[in-house]
């Protein structure tokens, strides 16, 4: 089947868009295949969708893609189909088998622990050499009585950084409607160069693992205020045959766009700028507030508004200033100053014509942020973290505040993280289970296994692991730790003469990796739980209940309006006779405003300073490092266990054990006013802000006030009872 196109309406199709017309017809899969030299679309009648993608297509949902070569396939498909509904399934979370500690400021670059394994962190430097873009852009006016018109291209400047030279491109509409394409040509050339000069900053180190992949490299192309517009205009020029495109982001903002190219061994990174400092800034905001100290920007002025798609070329052609009426405003209803069009006029004298003064402007924008650019790579370097290695403020932030936990980190020291556990006890069951997982491994890997050890071999493994200790880390073995076979030569089975007693985590993190980064991952992983520090869930029931505990993003407001020596403190009362509820001002009047300290509101960090309004350890909130027990409250000695815990003295110092439960709870009606005024239970609700559900008086209040009624509305509502709900609480909330 042909299907004549333009090439102009060339898109990429999702491999998993599902059009499925009439359920009782035949549904087979189809690709796609843009044919853009000749357009055309070829469509393919695709027999085995399996073979195409290389791996087994879920037959439920067409969405989930399994690995055949993998060993643990079949069992992961049937798991997956079991609960599988279709399309619409819920995505089901994937947690870490094993806890590992939260690093991210060394987590995703093996070079860089390479280095830090090795002591030679110092070798590295920021990614310094970059590109800057920007368009300029014209109205089509498409109908001039209801003033409706898009924006189209009108030119392109972009500035590359190489080794602290500048390098600029430049093209408009005068090159051809394919300007743009034109551009990213040059772009791909310029990038060669960037790359070379950011490679040559890389230390050369090497990293025996036979798994390793070198990142491919990236150049970031930098924007103002492009993931938005910016980005959507060009995407559609990006999608070329030769190209693949990695978009992160929403339908209507970019937070990243990687372009590979076949013929290119990098790909180009485009980024907005604005990810990396507050908002609300303009450009010569962000050049005078981020750019070294004393620098300005004079911003040129352009009247776009006084030409369109139909006259640009004849507008912008003529060798005369733009006169001041071409200046105004129709939007705002204003123009601008005659001092600024007496300084517009005498910059115009240094061009010939104003497609000249455009091609000035537009290169003085990207040219501009190159400085503030810098200077917030160095800034950020100071914290070891390079800045166009991640996307957003918040990735800098989480790395920076995470490196900070590690400051006291030595890679050659000692962690015991055993102490207090009871050594572990070879059980036959146990073994058991060990002697066929080794088994299956080998005979996946196509190892010989003759000589594997066998459940015969109780006796050795148990005299083993009694008297040996972990040879990565030289921890015991505790129930906690505990042992398995680490092979000498991963080409030989788990035999007696081919191995090596290693804990679980030890084994799990060295793998067949590179003997240096896996020192570093153990002794990581040591300090983390030494310390206490954050680590990964590896339990889908505590995921599940820590995620209900999330209340963010709403706030709560008791009063709007407090005064110091002016506003009386307000109070609220409940009459249990009639059932009902009375706002009341009593005759003491606000001195001081009380707030809880930034960190006892965010508990995302690690620890809040001293507050005396937290009675619980030690009047410090922290956040907890990993999990350390969970169990079901499914018996009379486990419902005590929970109470011993949730009711311990330590709680209230440092000793105190940090806990998550779900509980269900109430205030007794004749206690109801000791507790009115600060409820103790805020959560985010749901309901019908409906008379029936708040009230007569509330209910006319909002009405009269323009808001909205009768309808669902989400907020964070303090409540006395959990309503014979299972709640979940921790030590502080």
């Amino acid at each position: 089947m042909k299907l004549k196109i333009n090439s102009r309406d060339v898109e990429q199709f999702s491999k998993f868009d599902e059009l499925i017309f009439d359920k009782d017809y035949l549904t087979v899969n189809v690709l796609l295949v843009p044919l853009q030299l000749i357009d055309e679309i070829h469509a393919m009648y695709i027999s085995d969708i399996d073979k195409v993608i290389n791996g087994k297509l879920c037959p439920n949902n067409y969405q989930m893609i399994f690995n055949t070569k993998n060993q643990n396939y079949k069992r992961d498909l049937a798991s997956h189909l079991k609960y599988c509904q279709g399309p619409e399934t819920a995505k089901q979370v994937k947690l870490d088998h094993l806890l590992k500690p939260y690093y991210p400021h060394i987590s995703n670059n093996k070079l860089l622990q390479k280095l830090v394994a090795t002591s030679q962190s110092d070798l590295l430097s920021p990614t310094l050499n970059y590109i800057t873009f920007d368009f300029e852009t014209v109205e089509n006016i498409i109908n001039e009585d209801n003033v409706l018109a898009q924006l189209e291209p009108l030119s392109v400047a972009s500035a590359a950084t190489i080794n602290d030279q500048i390098t600029t491109l430049y093209f408009d509409l005068r090159n051809g409607t394919d300007f743009i394409e034109q551009w990213i040509s040059q772009l791909f050339e310029v990038a060669i160069k960037v790359n070379e000069a950011n490679q040559s900053n890389i230390p050369e180190v090497q990293i025996k693992d036979k798994n390793y992949i070198p990142f491919k490299p990236q150049v970031s192309v930098i924007g103002f205020n492009s993931k938005k517009f910016d980005m959507n205009l060009l995407l559609k020029h990006l999608i070329k045959n030769k190209t693949k495109i990695q978009y992160m982001g929403s339908t209507t903002q970019a937070k990243q766009t990687i372009v590979s190219h076949q013929d290119y061994d990098f790909d180009l990174r485009f980024i907005d700028i604005l990810s990396f400092i507050p908002p609300n800034n303009t450009l010569k905001q962000f050049v005078e507030k981020f750019g070294t100290k004393g620098i300005k920007l004079t911003k040129g002025i352009f009247p776009h508004g006084s030409f369109n798609y139909d006259n640009y070329n004849l507008v912008l052609g003529l060798t005369t200033p733009f006169t001041k009426d071409d200046f105004y405003d129709k939007l705002n209803n204003k123009n601008i100053s005659n001092e600024d069009y007496e300084q517009y006029v005498n910059d115009f004298t240094n061009f010939e014509s104003r497609w000249e003064y455009l091609k000035h402007q537009n290169i003085r924008d990207v040219t501009c942020m190159i400085n503030p650019i810098n200077h917030l790579i160095q800034i950020t370097w100071e914290e070891k973290v390079d800045m166009l290695g991640c996307i957003s403020l918040a990735q800098i932030a989480s790395q920076i505040k995470y490196k900070y936990c590690y400051d006291k980190f030595d890679i050659n020291a000692s962690y015991n993280i055993v102490n207090g556990f009871d050594q572990f006890k070879v059980t036959q069951y146990w073994w058991n289970n060990k002697v066929k997982g080794y088994i299956n491994q080998d005979e996946f890997a196509k190892r010989d296994t003759i000589n594997n050890v066998t459940e015969d071999d109780i006796d050795w493994i148990r005299d083993k692991v009694t008297n040996e200790t972990c040879h990565l880390c030289h921890n015991k073995f505790t129930k906690e730790n505990k042992p398995t076979l680490d092979r000498i030569d991963n080409s030989i089975g788990h035999t007696k003469q081919n191995y090596q007693l290693a804990c679980q985590i030890c084994n799990t993190v060295k793998a067949d990796k590179d003997n240096d980064i896996s020192k570093l991952k153990i002794q990581l992983m040591k300090y983390a739980i030494h310390e206490h520090l954050p680590m990964t869930i590896n339990n889908e029931s505590v995921y599940n209940m820590l995620k209900e505990c999330m209340q963010g993003g709403l706030s709560n407001v008791y009063h709007q309006c407090n005064l110091k020596g002016i506003t009386h403190i307000n109070k609220l009362r409940y009459n249990h006779v009639i059932k009902t509820i009375t706002s009341y001002d009593n005759q003491h009047v606000v001195t001081h405003i009380l707030d809880l300290d930034f960190n006892s509101l965010y508990p995302s960090v690690f620890s809040g300073i001293f507050n005396k309004n937290n009675p619980y350890t030690n009047h410090q909130i922290y956040q907890a490092g990993g999990l350390t027990n969970y169990f079901k409250c499914t018996s009379n000695n486990s419902k005590q266990k929970a109470r011993d815990i949730i009711m311990n003295d330590d709680r209230f110092n440092d000793k105190g054990q940090l806990f998550c439960v779900k509980i269900k709870g109430h205030i007794d009606e004749k206690h109801i006013n000791s507790h009115i005024n600060l409820a103790p239970i805020c959560r985010k609700l749901t309901y019908n802000n409906s008379m029936e559900q708040i009230g007569e008086f509330m209910y006319n209040k909002m009405k009269s006030q323009g808001l909205t009624v009768d309808k669902p509305n989400t907020k964070l509502t303090s409540l006395l009872s959990t309503y014979n709900q299972f709640m979940c609480f921790t030590n502080y909330i």
